[in-house]
């Protein structure tokens, strides 16, 4: 092989690896590349910090149960955190998807969804910027009990739940609501009911079995028949 022929591979291999450096530059985000170690732990500088998680929801379904007076909610569970261990400086990537199993996130549970022990909610990739700032927006489906009431010119049913950080109080974690409703922008058409109002609070309380203030979102749906 001449001289110049090795030079020309050479260039060409060096090209390639620039190209290649370029087209992947997530793969070398440091944060990212190395595995997450303590995931229980909350992304906090000192233990007495606060870490603030934004939360916002959207409602996609609403399938009522006359039988036994339950409504399974299909929603999106939009919330936001900050993460200063996943961020990084330089480069023109700007954000990346990782899968949620491999970050910390907020160890939200809807109290009083039945049964209990269901799965509510589908765990899709998270998107992390480089300011560490995280995004996670699962699909979520649970089941609470309702309560209707019928008169002979009305017919509603109101279905509250309660949603909330299943170990960390007020001094570790707050909640932040971004909107005092529900987004039903998205909402199917089941042709059976309607949503006739929704309202999402924050509320602070104290359980006997553990120590401390835990703050929840307080939220309702209230339901009406749709007219045909």
């Amino acid at each position: 092989m001449s001289r110049m022929t090795i030079s020309l591979l050479l260039v060409a291999l060096a090209g390639l690896a620039s190209s290649d450096t370029g087209a992947n530059e997530e793969l070398y985000i440091p944060s990212l590349t190395s595995p997450m170690r303590h995931l229980m732990v909350r992304p906090v500088s000192n233990p007495s910090e606060q870490i603030s998680v934004s939360i916002e929801l959207t409602l996609v379904d609403v399938d009522f149960h006359e039988a036994d007076n339950t409504a399974t909610l299909g929603a999106w569970l939009h919330h936001e955190w900050l993460d200063n261990r996943l961020g990084w400086s330089g480069g023109n990537v700007t954000s990346t998807r990782v899968f949620a199993v491999n970050i910390w996130r907020p160890d939200l549970a809807v109290y009083d969804r039945v049964p209990v022990t269901s799965n509510w909610f589908l765990s899709m990739p998270a998107i992390v910027h480089q300011t560490g700032k995280v995004v996670f927006v699962p699909p979520v489906s649970f089941t609470v009990r309702c309560q209707r009431r019928r008169t002979d010119t009305q017919d509603r049913v109101t279905c509250p739940f309660k949603l909330g950080s299943w170990t960390h109080n007020v001094e570790e974690m707050e909640l932040v609501l971004k909107s005092k409703t529900i987004n039903t922008d998205e909402m199917i058409n089941n042709g059976r009911w309607a949503v006739e109002s929704t309202s999402l609070a924050y509320k602070e309380r104290q359980y006997d079995c553990c120590e401390g203030i835990y703050g929840h979102i307080q939220g309702e749906i209230v339901l009406k028949p749709q007219l045909s």
